[in-house]
């Protein structure tokens, strides 16, 4: 059995203590006016990273596993001049905190995954890329954070499987407040998070096999928004139930990679097939701005965006009430999709609700 030891060490650049539980588990101590991508850079995998109450203008990578990275009552600011690998990797923006996973340089291929990464108790706001950002990364809990004003994404991920974003809040970002894509195998839990006065408050983009549940979005243009956007693999097995979506009257324009303008959507499903929906609460999304199409339940072909139609999708059991024009929309596209015991008033067809 290995001996606990209890280990204290003084860095050369300050007061950054670490204490052992054993020799493969320490603990960092980071404390205003020091660093903590310092301290990531010491850290071995199974340590545990902890920020003490402060500002810190820095910005973060990790590419190694299983590292737990806590903050105390920390927010992150920009830093006058970026360092490490991720702001090189994101040129030329930056993000807040990055976790990166291995991938060729040349094309973008992923290969090992950072694993078992954690993070809580960050505030990450005003950076000019994401506040939050992942790319290859497996197992990651993202939990009790917030993202704000931030020009990219509040929380961010890309190629992920088996992790959560929980009980975190995002909120007045330029993008999508929280963010899973080109995961089809992500088997993800997004649950218990707050999202407002963001492009869509959750988005979700060739991904599938997960759980969105017990989120709250307001005041985005959109609030959930499902996406197929024509890769192998397409949107699905996804399962929402739960979410409250509310007021989402925001008004964002078409952008230069496609995306129509968009307003007064409390969830969208376009191109998503053996999908369920059941027992959200939507209500009160009607327009402030130019959209393409709006409502409370959008259903709609990805066709036009290179995706598929409709096909294999449930909804159940939801309550509507107070959208414009209606309260599900409907395109007709696909098949097998249903529409069961629904608490609704106007829909396109008229049947739904009737």
């Amino acid at each position: 059995m290995m001996r606990r030891l209890l280990i204290s060490l003084v860095l050369a650049m300050g007061t950054m203590a670490v204490t052992a539980a054993t020799a493969a588990a320490a603990t960092w101590n980071v404390w205003p006016g020091h660093s903590i991508q310092r301290a990531i850079r010491h850290a071995s995998p199974g340590d545990t990273i902890i920020v003490h109450h402060g500002t810190y203008h820095q910005n973060l990578t990790i590419r190694k596993s299983h590292l737990t990275l806590v903050g105390r009552d920390v927010t992150l600011l920009p830093p006058a001049t970026p360092r490490g690998f991720c702001p090189k990797f994101s040129a030329p923006e930056v993000n807040g905190i990055c976790v990166l996973g291995q991938f060729d340089p040349a094309t973008g291929a992923p290969g090992a995954a950072t694993a078992g990464t954690r993070i809580s108790g960050f505030r990450v706001r005003g950076f000019d890329g994401d506040g939050i950002f992942l790319f290859n990364v497996a197992g990651s809990r993202i939990v009790r954070n917030v993202a704000a004003h931030n020009s990219g994404y509040g929380i961010a991920g890309f190629v992920q499987h088996g992790g959560v974003y929980l009980w975190n809040a995002s909120h007045d970002n330029h993008e999508p407040g929280f963010y899973l894509g080109d995961s089809p195998n992500a088997d993800y839990v997004i649950a218990h998070n707050r999202a407002w006065n963001n492009q869509y408050g959750i988005f979700v983009r060739h991904s599938a096999h997960g759980n969105i549940h017990d989120n709250q979005m307001w005041g985005n243009c959109v609030g959930a928004l499902l996406l197929d956007d024509g890769q192998p693999g397409g949107l699905n097995h996804l399962t929402l139930w739960n979410n409250r979506s509310w007021a989402n009257d925001a008004a964002c324009p078409a952008d230069e990679e496609g995306a129509p303008p968009l307003s007064g959507i409390g969830i969208g499903l376009v191109g998503a097939h053996s999908t369920v929906l059941h027992d959200n609460t939507i209500t009160n999304n009607v327009p402030g701005g130019a959209t393409a199409f709006s409502g409370g339940l959008v259903m709609i072909s990805a066709k036009p965006f290179g995706g598929l139609a409709l096909r294999h999708n449930r909804v159940a059991h939801n309550t509507l009430s107070g959208n414009s024009p209606f309260d599900i929309f409907y395109d007709g596209s696909g098949g097998d999709n249903t529409f069961t015991d629904n608490s609704c008033a106007t829909s396109h067809p008229a049947w739904i609700c009737q």
